[in-house]
């Protein structure tokens, strides 16, 4: 079983070298890996092509920036295998991860093999052996595909990057480009509605490494809008057709209106914060499902921006306490 594993990288000369090592060192052989260079100004593409030289599985397409969903957009056009997975430049992937998709997705006629994975602070350290191949949990049938996304069962999450998926099941689906939100849950939920069996390893195989100066870190309260009005749009669609998908979507919808408040902790707009503060007292009774920290901050959202900036500026603080701490002891 051939397997394309896509990495769309810009400006990842820190940690292109490890991911790239990562998938040559996979102990599943048949892998088509392709390097996606969007636009990098570092050594980012001299460092993909210095490693194409020495594995002919490597391919390595260079294009102007234009973002993640178009990187991997392209990436998709050129992928030859039975499944595509997807990794991001600076993660970390166990040796023996797409092994085991592709050992599940054969043995299940997968639509989508899926596993678990960790959130990284600092250094990444793969796991070289896993003493077996873990539980798998199967989701049979539409709306149990759907219904896994959202599973508070499974951690298969809206992300791309610990999946594969069958090539013939997202033939032409493509990333939402322009986007700098949620661009994978787009994909991610067009594929589930699409399958008729998604099969998930219960072992943390994929590492993503979490940065405090991501995307999310650096975009206005406005670029929230479009990636919650597309869950709002997910909600309706799901309490009509897939209802085991709601309660979760609309604890999503809650977190991402959350997340345009914390964007406005700086620069304040009242229109975006009206609209946010209407759609949370849209769903003001599901408050109570989320998790402390989140329901806190939801709940005062809902109240007014006064109420939100005090415990936004509290939670900031407590969260560069916690990153601080957290490097110390490593």
């Amino acid at each position: 079983m051939k397997i394309s594993v896509i990495i769309a990288a810009y400006n990842a000369e820190k940690w292109i070298a490890d991911a790239i090592d990562d998938l040559r060192g996979q102990t599943h052989k048949d892998l088509e890996i392709i390097l996606v260079d969007d636009g990098s100004t570092d050594k980012t593409a001299d460092i993909c092509r210095q490693k194409a030289e020495s594995d002919d599985r490597i391919r390595v397409i260079s294009q102007k920036n234009g973002g993640p969903s178009c990187a991997r957009n392209r990436g998709l056009s050129a992928a030859t295998g039975d499944y595509i997975g997807f990794m991001d430049a600076d993660d970390r992937v166990d040796p023996e991860m797409y092994q085991f998709l592709a050992q599940t997705a054969r043995r299940y006629k997968s639509d989508i093999a899926a596993c678990n994975f960790e959130q990284e602070y600092g250094e990444i350290v793969p796991k070289a052996h896993h003493d077996s191949g873990g539980n798998v949990v199967h989701f049979i049938g539409r709306a149990a595909c759907l219904a896994s996304i959202e599973s508070a069962e499974v951690k298969l999450g809206i992300v791309v990057w610990n999946k594969i998926f069958r090539r013939e099941l997202i033939e032409g689906l493509r990333f939402p480009e322009g986007k700098h939100l949620l661009e994978d849950m787009t994909f991610v939920y067009a594929a589930a509605d699409r399958a008729s069996r998604v099969d998930y390893i219960d072992l943390s195989l994929y590492h993503y490494r979490y940065s405090p100066t991501g995307i999310t870190k650096s975009i206005g309260a406005a670029e929230y809008l479009d990636p919650i009005e597309s869950i709002a749009a997910l909600i309706e669609w799901s309490e009509r057709e897939a209802p085991e998908c709601s309660k979760q979507l609309i604890e999503r919808y809650l977190f991402w209106n959350q997340k345009a408040c914390e964007a406005m902790l700086k620069n304040y707009d009242p229109v975006i914060f009206r609209a946010v503060k209407g759609n949370i007292n849209r769903y003001k009774s599901r408050i109570r499902g989320l998790p402390l920290r989140i329901r806190v901050l939801v709940g005062a959202a809902g109240r007014s921006w006064l109420c939100y900036k005090c415990a936004g500026e509290m939670n900031a603080l407590l969260k560069r306490a916690y990153r601080k701490g957290f490097t110390v002891k490593r």
